[in-house]
């Protein structure tokens, strides 16, 4: 006689007891319960729910070398996705830092580029305003704040910290520009002075316009220079970058490129490399509070792969 194993469900043991059927599952994803209002009782504590970024949905501006940071700035209006039913404007106070090493800026910022890196936001809703129209946030938005950040490559988490609850002070400090020993591929010493002082100026000007859109600029920057035999301009490239600022870096390029009294410090036929130092960053008190702060050594990350530092 051949044995028959009858499996039930708990739908068939209702239906075999004649109890009622469960109503097919309605649940909304944590997100779309935020649009829900509350039937229980008040949380005792923030609600978080996750969201995910990727790589299109921010910008990644600045790395302070100082406190080994890494600025993010999120973008205040974040579309439906299909992780993401819900239409998201993000309020943040100011932007956001992560720990980072200094020998993973550069593996970041190429994976960055490659689309590979991925934010995750905890996030909680902002209550509405008294009398406000109730219609439903999956089709008219909802309002959320930060708690959390972490970011990862793949896999592969890099670091993660809480979110300020106050906005940050946007009292910078002086910031600072040092040209330090400029190198002459024929070692002319009356060059490399004259060169030291004439690039001065263009750094000037590129922190000073970095720091009205960047939240720090902390690091050095180690610049090309080169002028033809007859004369004519090489477009000056970064071979060493400890800065990781793409508005400073764009900057100082093309400040250097037009700048007339680089060129007249400079003899036909020869290169020369410029180091920048900078420093101008917010007051220590505001930003992120990291999880911990990494005791690895600062060196200089090259964000180019086919640079190479001078001789």
């Amino acid at each position: 006689m051949a044995l028959v194993l009858v499996v039930m469900t708990d739908a068939g043991h209702a239906l075999a007891l004649g109890q009622p059927q469960p109503a097919p599952s309605s649940a909304k994803t944590p997100l779309e319960g935020l649009c829900q209002p509350s039937t229980g009782p008040e949380p005792t504590g923030p609600i978080e729910v996750p969201i995910e970024l990727d790589a299109s949905e921010f910008d990644l501006l600045g790395y302070d070398v100082r406190r080994q940071l890494l600025t993010l700035r999120p973008h205040a209006e974040l579309a439906m996705t299909q992780s993401r039913p819900v239409r998201l404007r993000l309020h943040t106070q100011g932007d956001l830092l992560v720990p980072l090493p200094p020998p993973l800026v550069q593996e970041t910022v190429g994976a960055y580029v490659g689309q590979r890196v991925v934010l995750t936001l905890w996030v909680e809703p902002l209550p509405r305003a008294p009398g406000s129209p109730t219609a439903s946030c999956e089709s008219a938005g909802l309002d959320v704040r930060p708690l959390r950040v972490a970011l990862r490559i793949g896999a592969l988490p890099l670091a993660e910290a809480h979110c300020p609850t106050h906005p940050q002070s946007s009292d910078l400090g002086l910031g600072h520009v040092e040209v330090g020993p400029v190198s002459c591929d024929d070692g002319d010493a009356a060059t490399a002075h004259s060169m030291g002082e004439a690039t001065l100026p263009a750094g000037q000007d590129c922190l000073r316009r970095a720091l009205a859109t960047v939240y720090s600029v902390q690091g050095s920057l180690m610049v090309e220079l080169e002028r033809g035999a007859i004369g004519d301009r090489r477009r000056p490239r970064i071979v060493v970058d400890g800065v990781v600022s793409r508005a400073l870096g764009d900057c100082l390029v093309n400040a250097l490129f037009h700048d007339e009294r680089v060129w007249k410090a400079m003899p036909y036929g020869r290169r020369v490399y410029v180091p920048f130092y900078f420093r101008g960053a917010p007051l220590p008190t505001s930003g992120l509070e990291p999880y911990g702060s990494p005791d690895v050594p600062l060196v200089p990350v090259s964000t180019d792969p086919r640079a190479s530092n001078p001789p």
